[in-house]
Protein backbone atom coordinates (compact mmCIF):
# COMPACT_ATOMS: atom_id res chain seq x y z
CA UNK A 1 0.00 0.00 0.00
CA UNK A 2 1.41 3.55 -0.89
CA UNK A 3 0.32 6.92 1.22
CA UNK A 4 -1.02 9.57 -0.43
CA UNK A 5 0.10 8.31 -4.04
CA UNK A 6 -1.69 10.15 -7.01
CA UNK A 7 -3.42 8.78 -10.05
CA UNK A 8 -1.04 10.94 -12.23
CA UNK A 9 1.81 9.37 -10.72
CA UNK A 10 2.81 6.12 -11.66
CA UNK A 11 4.58 5.22 -15.34
CA UNK A 12 2.20 3.01 -16.25
CA UNK A 13 -0.62 5.46 -16.07
CA UNK A 14 1.63 8.36 -17.72
CA UNK A 15 2.71 9.80 -14.53
CA UNK A 16 6.58 11.47 -14.32
CA UNK A 17 7.40 9.42 -11.97
CA UNK A 18 9.29 6.62 -12.78
CA UNK A 19 8.36 3.05 -11.57
CA UNK A 20 9.55 -0.07 -13.87
CA UNK A 21 8.12 -2.37 -11.02
CA UNK A 22 5.05 -1.72 -10.22
CA UNK A 23 4.82 -1.29 -13.83
CA UNK A 24 5.53 -4.87 -14.19
CA UNK A 25 2.88 -5.78 -11.99
CA UNK A 26 0.46 -3.81 -13.90
CA UNK A 27 1.45 -5.31 -17.15
CA UNK A 28 1.52 -8.41 -15.58
CA UNK A 29 -1.97 -9.12 -13.91
CA UNK A 30 -4.84 -7.55 -13.54
CA UNK A 31 -5.21 -3.67 -13.41
CA UNK A 32 -8.22 -2.07 -11.58
CA UNK A 33 -9.03 0.98 -12.98
CA UNK A 34 -11.69 2.11 -11.85
CA UNK A 35 -10.71 1.30 -8.16
CA UNK A 36 -11.53 3.64 -5.13
CA UNK A 37 -10.50 4.41 -1.20
CA UNK A 38 -11.40 6.32 1.57
CA UNK A 39 -10.20 10.25 1.46
CA UNK A 40 -7.92 9.94 4.24
CA UNK A 41 -5.88 7.18 5.83
CA UNK A 42 -7.22 5.85 8.56
CA UNK A 43 -10.90 4.85 7.35
CA UNK A 44 -8.97 3.06 4.37
CA UNK A 45 -6.84 0.86 6.56
CA UNK A 46 -9.84 0.24 8.92
CA UNK A 47 -11.76 -0.55 5.69
CA UNK A 48 -8.90 -2.82 3.72
CA UNK A 49 -8.47 -4.89 7.05
CA UNK A 50 -12.06 -5.64 8.21
CA UNK A 51 -14.16 -5.34 5.13
CA UNK A 52 -16.08 -2.82 7.20
CA UNK A 53 -17.61 0.64 6.44
CA UNK A 54 -15.15 2.75 8.58
CA UNK A 55 -18.28 4.36 9.89
CA UNK A 56 -19.73 1.02 11.76
CA UNK A 57 -15.84 1.39 13.33
CA UNK A 58 -16.10 5.20 14.25
CA UNK A 59 -13.26 5.89 11.84
CA UNK A 60 -14.56 7.26 8.66
CA UNK A 61 -14.35 11.26 9.04
CA UNK A 62 -10.47 11.55 9.98
CA UNK A 63 -6.78 10.40 9.60
CA UNK A 64 -6.28 9.08 13.77
CA UNK A 65 -3.55 12.52 15.22
CA UNK A 66 -0.83 11.37 17.60
CA UNK A 67 -3.48 12.69 20.35
CA UNK A 68 -6.23 10.89 19.52
CA UNK A 69 -7.09 7.89 21.56
CA UNK A 70 -9.25 6.54 19.26
CA UNK A 71 -8.75 3.35 17.04
CA UNK A 72 -9.83 0.15 15.29
CA UNK A 73 -12.21 -1.67 18.45
CA UNK A 74 -11.56 -4.26 19.96
CA UNK A 75 -13.45 -7.35 18.88
CA UNK A 76 -13.80 -6.66 15.58
CA UNK A 77 -11.92 -9.25 13.29
CA UNK A 78 -8.91 -8.28 10.71
CA UNK A 79 -8.14 -10.25 8.02
CA UNK A 80 -4.81 -11.17 9.50
CA UNK A 81 -7.10 -12.95 12.65
CA UNK A 82 -8.94 -14.85 9.70
CA UNK A 83 -5.88 -15.64 7.91
CA UNK A 84 -3.95 -16.27 11.40
CA UNK A 85 -6.98 -19.23 11.90
CA UNK A 86 -6.08 -20.62 8.92
CA UNK A 87 -2.50 -21.44 9.62
CA UNK A 88 -0.78 -18.12 7.70
CA UNK A 89 2.13 -16.30 9.42
CA UNK A 90 0.47 -13.14 9.74
CA UNK A 91 2.87 -9.33 9.53
CA UNK A 92 3.09 -5.99 8.72
CA UNK A 93 6.06 -3.98 7.95
CA UNK A 94 5.40 -0.23 7.60
CA UNK A 95 2.52 2.51 9.29
CA UNK A 96 -0.57 1.12 11.14
CA UNK A 97 -2.42 4.35 12.05
CA UNK A 98 -5.56 2.44 13.60
CA UNK A 99 -4.52 3.18 17.12
CA UNK A 100 -1.87 3.49 19.71
CA UNK A 101 -2.94 5.10 22.87
CA UNK A 102 -4.33 1.40 24.35
CA UNK A 103 -2.11 -2.41 23.68
CA UNK A 104 -5.71 -3.55 22.13
CA UNK A 105 -5.44 -0.80 18.99
CA UNK A 106 -1.96 -2.62 18.42
CA UNK A 107 -1.17 -4.49 15.62
CA UNK A 108 0.15 -7.88 17.61
CA UNK A 109 -3.12 -7.56 19.36
CA UNK A 110 -5.19 -7.40 15.89
CA UNK A 111 -4.33 -10.98 14.44
CA UNK A 112 -0.70 -9.80 13.36
CA UNK A 113 2.29 -11.83 14.41
CA UNK A 114 4.99 -9.45 13.78
CA UNK A 115 5.20 -5.59 13.59
CA UNK A 116 8.06 -3.54 12.19
CA UNK A 117 7.59 0.51 11.77
CA UNK A 118 5.93 3.23 12.79
CA UNK A 119 2.40 2.82 14.51
CA UNK A 120 1.42 6.39 13.88
CA UNK A 121 0.75 8.68 10.85
CA UNK A 122 3.52 9.94 9.81
CA UNK A 123 7.51 9.93 10.85
CA UNK A 124 10.34 11.62 9.55
CA UNK A 125 12.19 9.32 7.17
CA UNK A 126 15.44 9.44 8.27
CA UNK A 127 15.00 10.08 12.53
CA UNK A 128 11.89 8.18 12.43
CA UNK A 129 10.66 10.72 15.24
CA UNK A 130 6.70 11.31 15.14
CA UNK A 131 4.99 14.94 14.29
CA UNK A 132 5.29 15.01 18.36
CA UNK A 133 9.47 14.94 18.45
CA UNK A 134 8.87 11.19 19.72
CA UNK A 135 10.26 8.17 18.62
CA UNK A 136 7.84 5.89 16.25
CA UNK A 137 9.92 2.70 15.07
CA UNK A 138 9.25 -0.48 16.71
CA UNK A 139 9.68 -3.96 16.19
CA UNK A 140 7.03 -5.95 17.96
CA UNK A 141 5.96 -3.46 20.63
CA UNK A 142 9.70 -2.19 21.53
CA UNK A 143 10.99 1.11 20.11
CA UNK A 144 14.27 0.51 17.72
CA UNK A 145 16.68 3.32 16.96
CA UNK A 146 17.77 2.33 13.50
CA UNK A 147 19.89 3.87 11.03
CA UNK A 148 18.28 4.09 7.48
CA UNK A 149 15.66 5.65 4.93
CA UNK A 150 12.48 4.82 6.09
CA UNK A 151 11.17 3.08 2.84
CA UNK A 152 14.33 0.94 2.50
CA UNK A 153 14.48 -0.20 6.21
CA UNK A 154 11.29 -1.60 5.48
CA UNK A 155 12.03 -3.00 2.27
CA UNK A 156 14.84 -4.75 4.40
CA UNK A 157 12.44 -6.42 6.88
CA UNK A 158 10.37 -7.58 4.37
CA UNK A 159 12.87 -9.20 2.84
CA UNK A 160 14.35 -10.51 5.79
CA UNK A 161 10.77 -12.19 6.50
CA UNK A 162 10.51 -13.92 3.30
CA UNK A 163 13.88 -15.35 3.35
CA UNK A 164 13.85 -16.92 6.70
CA UNK A 165 10.02 -17.94 6.42
CA UNK A 166 9.20 -21.85 5.63
CA UNK A 167 6.79 -21.40 3.07
CA UNK A 168 5.13 -24.65 4.40
CA UNK A 169 3.09 -22.38 6.30
CA UNK A 170 1.54 -19.86 4.11
CA UNK A 171 2.71 -16.29 4.76
CA UNK A 172 0.00 -12.93 4.82
CA UNK A 173 3.09 -9.60 4.12
CA UNK A 174 1.15 -6.69 4.59
CA UNK A 175 3.32 -3.76 3.92
CA UNK A 176 1.86 -0.31 4.32
CA UNK A 177 4.99 2.55 2.95
CA UNK A 178 4.87 5.63 4.44
CA UNK A 179 5.76 7.05 1.17
CA UNK A 180 4.95 8.96 -0.36
CA UNK A 181 3.28 11.00 2.48
CA UNK A 182 5.18 14.32 4.28
CA UNK A 183 7.77 15.10 5.37
CA UNK A 184 8.94 15.68 1.86
CA UNK A 185 12.26 14.01 2.36
CA UNK A 186 14.68 11.76 0.04
CA UNK A 187 18.13 10.50 -0.77
CA UNK A 188 20.14 13.36 -2.52
CA UNK A 189 21.63 12.84 -6.30
CA UNK A 190 20.53 9.82 -7.07
CA UNK A 191 18.37 10.54 -9.84
CA UNK A 192 19.22 13.14 -12.36
CA UNK A 193 16.29 12.63 -14.25
CA UNK A 194 14.48 14.54 -11.83
CA UNK A 195 16.95 17.09 -11.46
CA UNK A 196 14.88 19.81 -14.47
CA UNK A 197 11.79 19.42 -12.13
CA UNK A 198 12.37 23.21 -10.55
CA UNK A 199 9.29 22.82 -8.03
CA UNK A 200 10.99 21.35 -5.05
CA UNK A 201 8.17 19.41 -3.70
CA UNK A 202 7.68 17.72 -7.26
CA UNK A 203 10.99 16.94 -7.30
CA UNK A 204 11.16 15.17 -3.76
CA UNK A 205 7.95 13.76 -4.43
CA UNK A 206 9.06 11.95 -7.43
CA UNK A 207 12.50 10.88 -5.97
CA UNK A 208 10.31 9.34 -2.95
CA UNK A 209 7.67 7.62 -5.60
CA UNK A 210 10.86 6.09 -7.34
CA UNK A 211 12.37 5.01 -4.00
CA UNK A 212 9.25 2.86 -3.12
CA UNK A 213 9.23 1.35 -6.39
CA UNK A 214 12.60 0.27 -5.47
CA UNK A 215 11.40 -1.32 -2.66
CA UNK A 216 8.72 -3.00 -4.08
CA UNK A 217 11.36 -4.39 -6.66
CA UNK A 218 13.73 -5.97 -4.24
CA UNK A 219 10.83 -7.52 -2.28
CA UNK A 220 9.56 -9.11 -5.47
CA UNK A 221 13.15 -9.96 -5.90
CA UNK A 222 12.94 -12.16 -2.70
CA UNK A 223 9.70 -14.20 -3.94
CA UNK A 224 11.54 -15.04 -6.62
CA UNK A 225 14.65 -16.17 -4.83
CA UNK A 226 12.65 -18.67 -2.62
CA UNK A 227 10.36 -19.90 -5.51
CA UNK A 228 7.15 -17.70 -3.97
CA UNK A 229 6.59 -14.93 -6.86
CA UNK A 230 4.45 -17.43 -9.08
CA UNK A 231 1.80 -18.46 -6.39
CA UNK A 232 2.33 -15.34 -4.25
CA UNK A 233 -1.03 -12.86 -4.66
CA UNK A 234 0.39 -8.92 -4.65
CA UNK A 235 -2.56 -6.38 -3.96
CA UNK A 236 -1.18 -3.01 -4.58
CA UNK A 237 -3.46 -0.22 -4.10
CA UNK A 238 -3.05 3.67 -2.57
CA UNK A 239 -4.97 4.68 0.34
CA UNK A 240 -6.22 7.69 -0.97
CA UNK A 241 -5.36 10.42 -3.88
CA UNK A 242 -2.40 12.19 -3.74
CA UNK A 243 -2.02 15.66 -1.52
CA UNK A 244 -1.34 18.42 -4.13
CA UNK A 245 0.01 20.69 -1.64
CA UNK A 246 2.97 18.01 -1.45
CA UNK A 247 3.79 17.69 -4.75
CA UNK A 248 1.44 14.71 -6.21
CA UNK A 249 -0.37 14.62 -9.25
CA UNK A 250 -3.97 12.94 -9.19
CA UNK A 251 -4.07 13.27 -13.63
CA UNK A 252 -7.39 14.85 -14.69
CA UNK A 253 -9.48 14.04 -11.68
CA UNK A 254 -10.85 16.76 -9.58
CA UNK A 255 -9.58 17.45 -6.32
CA UNK A 256 -6.47 15.69 -4.09
CA UNK A 257 -6.55 13.87 -0.45
CA UNK A 258 -9.11 14.81 1.89
CA UNK A 259 -11.84 15.92 -1.02
CA UNK A 260 -14.21 12.90 -2.27
CA UNK A 261 -14.34 14.50 -5.16
CA UNK A 262 -12.07 11.60 -7.65
CA UNK A 263 -8.53 13.04 -7.09
CA UNK A 264 -9.38 12.48 -3.72
CA UNK A 265 -10.95 8.75 -3.87
CA UNK A 266 -10.11 7.47 -7.03
CA UNK A 267 -6.65 5.63 -6.67
CA UNK A 268 -4.55 2.82 -8.69
CA UNK A 269 -4.43 -0.39 -7.58
CA UNK A 270 -3.68 -3.55 -9.51
CA UNK A 271 -3.75 -7.66 -8.45
CA UNK A 272 -0.86 -10.07 -9.63
CA UNK A 273 -1.01 -13.63 -9.28
CA UNK A 274 0.79 -15.46 -12.34
CA UNK A 275 -0.13 -18.84 -11.22
CA UNK A 276 -4.26 -17.64 -11.40
CA UNK A 277 -4.39 -14.74 -13.39
CA UNK A 278 -3.75 -14.15 -16.86
CA UNK A 279 -1.47 -10.87 -17.81
CA UNK A 280 -2.92 -7.59 -19.73
CA UNK A 281 -5.90 -8.00 -17.68
CA UNK A 282 -7.86 -4.50 -17.36
CA UNK A 283 -11.03 -4.01 -15.09
CA UNK A 284 -13.26 -0.60 -15.69
CA UNK A 285 -15.76 -2.17 -13.10
CA UNK A 286 -16.33 0.02 -10.32
CA UNK A 287 -14.29 -1.32 -6.91
CA UNK A 288 -13.32 -0.02 -3.99
CA UNK A 289 -11.69 -1.44 -0.89
CA UNK A 290 -15.28 -2.61 0.68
Amino acid sequence: MADDLGMGDLSYLGGQPQTPHIDQLAAGGLRLDNFHAYPVCSPSRAALLTGKSPLRLGLAWTPLPPWSDRGLPEGVPTIADLLKAQNYFTAIVGKWHLGHSAAGQHPNRRGFEHFYGCITGSVDYWTHRGRRGGLDWQRNGESVLEQGYATDLLALEAKRLIQKHDFARPMFLYVPFTAPHQPLQAPKGQYPEYEKINDPARHTYCVMVTEMDRAIGEIIRSLKERGQYQNTLIVFLSDNGGAKDQGANNSTYRGGKGSVFEGGIKVPALLHWPARLPAGGCSSEFTSLL
